[in-house]
C-alpha cells in the first residue's frame, strides 16, 4: 500500500507542477528535517490518533513525512512553518486531511484502542454519514499499519 493510495490531494494540488519548485522544496524541507529531533522524524509514517483541537474528537491519523507530499504546496507550506515543532498529521477520510498539531494531540495507536477510541467514542452522537466516514478512517489507518510491515 503506497502514500499515494491512502492519501487523497487536499485542494490547489494539480499534477505536473513545476519541477524546479519541487526542487527547491525540497532542498529546504531537508534542511529542516536535519534540525528535526530524532524522536519525532522515527515517527513519520506512524499510524496514530490525533485531534485537530482542544475539544476536538480523536481520529486516526498518521504521521507524515513532508517530503511524500512535495506536489502539494500548501502541505509544504504547512511543513515549512511547523516542521520541528509540531507534528504533522493526516487525517484519514477527513475533509481537512492535513494538519500540524501539538505533541499532546497525537496518541499512540494501542493507545487510543485501549481507550476504546476505535469502538466509534468519536462518532457515537454523529449523523449516519459521519459514522460511516470514521469507520472508512479506521479501514483505512489498520489498512496502512499492514502496509509498514
Amino acid at each position: 500500500l503506497t502514500m499515494s493510495r491512502i492519501f487523497r490531494p487536499i485542494r490547489g494540488n494539480k499534477p505536473g507542477k513545476c519541477d524546479s519548485r519541487m526542487k527547491k522544496d525540497r532542498k529546504a524541507l531537508e534542511k529542516i528535517i536535519k534540525t528535526v529531533p530524532g524522536e519525532m522524524r522515527s515517527r513519520f509514517g506512524e499510524v496514530c490518533w490525533s485531534k485537530s483541537g482542544e475539544r476536538a474528537h480523536w481520529w486516526p491519523a498518521m504521521i507524515f513525512d513532508p517530503r511524500s507530499f512535495l506536489q502539494n504546496k500548501e502541505v509544504v507550506e504547512l511543513s515549512k512553518r511547523n516542521l520541528g515543532k509540531r507534528y504533522l498529521v493526516f487525517y484519514f477520510e477527513n475533509q481537512d486531511a492535513f494538519a500540524a498539531v501539538p505533541d499532546g494531540w497525537i496518541m499512540k495507536w494501542q493507545e487510543g484502542v485501549d481507550k476504546e477510541y476505535d469502538k466509534g467514542r468519536a462518532v457515537r452522537n454523529a449523523s449516519q454519514n459521519r459514522k460511516q466516514q470514521f469507520q472508512q478512517a479506521l479501514d483505512a489507518a489498520r489498512m496502512a499499519m499492514l502496509g509498514e510491515g
